[in-house]
């Protein structure tokens, strides 16, 4: 742990991260947040599968209903201190003072509205369960307001590990909590006390493992809100793109049409989730720190696109080519509807997050104003397709049109990138076009096996023929990718990259798995 902060500043992060080291410094933080993911991931689908056979949807749907309150506001009032803190050369005790006291206040701001404003939501809803759940939520972003903001110190430094281990024990904690309370309430109120009973133990971790005790102050309020104002707005159309379906659904399907979607979108988005998301915060302290050498940046942008969309299109693809499969293993019989659905949310996901992978790189390089316009006529299209696809069409109409701009986003998001950093579209193509070829062929295989061999009924089968199917649609991918990179004669792309990383990978294994334990 380091040394305590002095009085007047907060330690910057080491001048090593401003040489050659800083790409290596980058993919070991993208690789811990996307270790923190996948465990977050392990238990967040073990915790389902539980649920799943104690709770209705009914259960899901009215608690994603009532944490959909808070979840807004949330979105809505972020300022993304962090980020600025992060970008700033040289941050003093007074910024990191002033984020601090600006979180706590947004905290109580929060929950005040959610308490005022619940009977209000209730009835908007015609769901009046929910007005007592909401209230009972407004307790988190007291809670999480109280965090100790010197942990941003550790993004700064990129050292991903604390921020890993951190994180993975507030998951763990909450995972403790909602199993036992669903065991004994059997309803809603147990995903409503597993949303932020464990912040109760994780606050206080957060200043047992940094040293640094904030202050009540808003001396430096002027620096944080040039830069965060465009976040902010950012941050209010967000709000409206991630609750469209949820406020949609709720009005017009009812609160099981929530759960369906919700439960669904969860499985379908996991490649997204647990690696690309993940990623973005290391990506975006790599960025921080070339931001004015252009060249650097392309190299770190097409490296990291290329090896990101190498692990996350072929499991998105291959989700959606199996849904049947995923539906009838993870769900059970109660959610025979959802298989569609989750095909369709595997294809958003994936498209959402090629989008997103830009949004860091309009930060750095000051085009936050470019990049909320961009987003805003985004939206705009995005809520009248899906409203129109949903209530003409029903949940998975609505989905569909999710896909759709998915899509068109991204491409408007790569075209309007493209001439900030002096890149060529044929730059992202290069790296990714075999990629998609390759998922396009392991799709075929999947689906052609799936009309072969439909789905087994019992679990024992149905786990096997779902092994078998993945299984060899994953030979399928890497076959058809290994071929098409050696027919381009092997150019240094993500393939060489994975390659370039295996021996890294085995000496670790060898450390975890010496030989004479593989021996006996």
């Amino acid at each position: 742990m380091s040394e305590a902060p002095q009085a007047g500043t907060v330690p910057i992060a080491s001048e090593e991260l401003q040489g050659s080291g800083l790409g290596k410094k980058v993919a070991v933080g993208a690789a811990w947040m996307v270790g923190l993911r996948t465990a977050f991931r392990f238990l967040g689908l073990i915790s389902t599968l539980v649920l799943v056979r104690l709770l209705a949807p009914q259960d899901f749907g009215l608690a994603a209903l009532a944490s959909m309150a808070y979840a807004m506001l949330d979105l809505a009032s972020d300022v993304s201190i962090n980020l600025a803190l992060v970008q700033m050369r040289e941050p003093t005790r007074a910024h990191y003072d002033t984020a601090w006291t600006l979180v706590v206040l947004r905290g109580f701001v929060i929950a005040a509205i959610m308490i005022v404003t619940a009977p209000l939501m209730a009835e908007f809803l015609a769901e009046p369960r929910v007005e007592n759940m909401i209230y009972v939520l407004s307790l988190a972003p007291i809670l999480s307001g109280f965090e100790n903001v010197g942990l941003i110190e550790y993004q700064r430094d990129l050292r991903f590990d604390r921020i890993f281990w951190y994180q993975l024990v507030n998951k763990i904690a909450s995972f403790l909590i909602v199993i036992p309370a669903a065991i004994i309430l059997r309803n809603y109120w147990a995903l409503v006390i597993g949303a932020f009973a464990a912040r109760v133990i994780t606050i206080p971790l957060s200043y047992a493992i940094h040293p640094f005790r904030p202050r009540l102050s808003l001396g430096a309020f002027g620096d944080l809100f040039d830069f965060s104002k465009w976040l902010f707005v950012t941050n209010l159309l967000t709000m409206v793109d991630s609750y469209l379906m949820t406020l949609l659904l709720g009005r017009t399907a009812g609160a099981s049409a929530v759960g369906t979607f919700q439960v669904a979108n969860q499985i379908a988005s996991l490649p997204a989730s647990e690696v690309a998301a993940p990623v973005r915060r290391p990506f975006y302290a790599g960025y921080a720190k070339v931001k004015d050498d252009l060249g650097s940046l392309r190299a770190q942008i097409l490296s990291g696109f290329g090896f990101l969309m190498l692990l996350v299109i072929p499991m998105s693809v291959g989700l959606a080519a199996a849904c049947e499969l995923v539906q009838q293993l993870g769900l059970g019989p109660k959610w025979e509807d959802a298989a569609p659905i989750v095909a369709l949310c595997a294809m958003y996901a994936l498209f959402d997050a090629i989008g997103q992978f830009t949004h860091n790189i309009y930060l750095v390089r000051g085009e936050q104003k470019r990049f909320v316009r961009i987003m805003a006529g985004n939206i705009v299209l995005r809520v009248a397709l899906v409203i129109v696809a949903g209530v003409y069409g029903g949940v998975l109409w609505a989905v569909a049109a999710l896909a759709a701009t998915a899509l068109l986003n991204a491409v408007m998001w790569f075209a309007k990138l493209l001439p900030l950093v002096g890149m060529r579209a044929a730059e992202p193509l290069s790296v990714v076009w075999r990629t998609f070829v390759a998922a396009g062929a392991m799709a075929f295989a999947v689906r052609v096996a799936i009309a072969a061999w439909p789905p087994e009924t019992s679990v024992g089968p149905l786990l096997l023929q779902t092994l078998a199917i993945c299984g060899g649609g994953a030979v399928v991918h890497v076959v058809v990718q290994s071929l098409l990179w050696f027919v381009c004669g092997r150019p240094r792309g993500p393939e060489q990259q994975l390659l370039d990383h295996l021996p890294a990978v085995r000496r670790k294994v060898a450390r975890i798995f010496p030989r004479g334990m593989a021996r006996a």
